[in-house]
């Protein structure tokens, strides 16, 4: 008889536990079935913006443009940066509610070298709309070639590479280090308008030679990818970088008030502090050193470029003279396919020896 009552005492206890603590239970339950959808959310968003950034991608009308550069041209550089400005001002200026909302996207540019059995094509592909400014850019600064509307090459490929008749190589250059790390320009290699041949050390010169050595039926594509950027803060994270290399203190930007308010407490309080030990210890009172002046404080923090070593000097230069220019978004990608019987990987290899060779900073990463 007691070990029926002792049951059925132990029933009722736990009945009354699970009375007690049933709410405990469906809270969890409900939380979980309340969170696991939110956990889903980024990739539903992600899915919605994906299918209105295509749709938005499908509605614009490109053109594809061939650049003719006689062989006699003797230009710098400089003439294509002054290009990329003026490309830079087509931006569509779009907000923020248009990129995440419709799908938008800033304007955007290829462009291209196409080695097709050994002959090099150079092109730039973007909206049409903007086919008039192209022209109007590149005939400023090089009123020598020839620009003219030409048949997408790309189309002509064989098609589901690699197969059973053709292989084929392709991958991405990306940078080793953070973005606002520079890169090796033109004008580190001293390039000038009529200088003697045997003094010009031109930087693509292997780039080209790479994609010269091929033969028929290979073809190998470079493109340059470059986007406006969109509410970037690129600028910023360069000079925080230069910030860091020099020592210097970035604070917050607190309201002027706030900040004289801490400035003149940091500054009292030496004296309260001497004053106290005076009054305690005894002795004679000594005068703390007086804080020094904003003007003294950030003339000590410019030394900091003269405590650098060269190499971290010369990256903070660099840095900062990046920061002055107009800046994209790039990506570099290349392409190498060949029938089977006939693909030599090696040629791909040169290609990609031929950035290292220059010091570029990058790495492969291939697809």
């Amino acid at each position: 008889m007691n070990f029926v009552q002792n049951t059925l005492l132990v029933i009722g206890k736990v009945k009354d536990f699970f009375i007690i603590y049933n709410w405990i239970f469906w809270l969890a339950f409900g939380l979980f079935l309340f969170i696991k959808p939110f956990k889903a959310l980024p990739k539903i968003r992600k899915r919605f913006h994906d299918f209105w950034e295509d749709r938005f991608l499908a509605k614009q009308d490109h053109c594809l443009l061939e650049i003719r550069i006689p062989q006699a041209l003797e230009k710098t550089p400089l003439g294509m940066e002054q290009v990329f400005a003026g490309l830079h001002g087509t931006a569509r200026g779009v907000t923020k509610y248009e990129v995440e909302g419709k799908g938008y996207l800033e304007t955007s540019y290829s462009l291209e070298i196409a080695s097709i059995e050994g002959r090099i094509h150079f092109y730039i592909r973007g909206e049409r709309k903007h086919r008039t400014v192209i022209e109007a850019l590149f005939y400023a600064q090089f009123p020598e070639i020839e620009i003219q509307e030409v048949e997408d090459y790309t189309q002509n490929a064989p098609k589901g590479m690699p197969n059973d008749e053709y292989k084929l190589v392709c991958g991405e250059f990306v940078l080793k280090k953070p973005e606002p790390y520079p890169i090796r320009t033109y004008q580190q290699f001293e390039l000038k308008a009529g200088k003697d041949a045997e003094y010009v050390v031109d930087p693509f010169a292997a780039v080209l030679e790479a994609m010269n050595a091929i033969g028929e039926g290979e073809q190998m594509w470079l493109h340059y990818v470059v986007g406006i950027p969109m509410f970037s803060h690129w600028r910023e994270d360069a000079q925080k970088l230069v910030d860091d290399f020099m020592g210097r203190e970035v604070s917050a930007k607190a309201p002027k008030f706030i900040r004289t308010l801490i400035r003149e407490i940091l500054g009292f309080q030496p004296h309260i502090t001497s004053r106290i030990n005076h009054l305690v210890v005894g002795g004679e009172y000594i005068v703390p050193e007086e804080v020094l002046p904003e003007e003294a404080k950030a003339q000590e923090a410019n030394l900091g470029l003269w405590r650098l070593s060269p190499g971290e000097r010369e990256v903070c230069l660099a840095i900062e003279k990046n920061i002055t220019k107009l800046g994209f978004y790039s990506m570099i990608r290349f392409a190498y396919f060949a029938p089977k019987e006939i693909f030599h990987s090696a040629k791909a290899e040169t290609l990609i020896g031929s950035f290292r060779s220059e010091e570029h900073t990058s790495e492969l990463q291939s697809h």
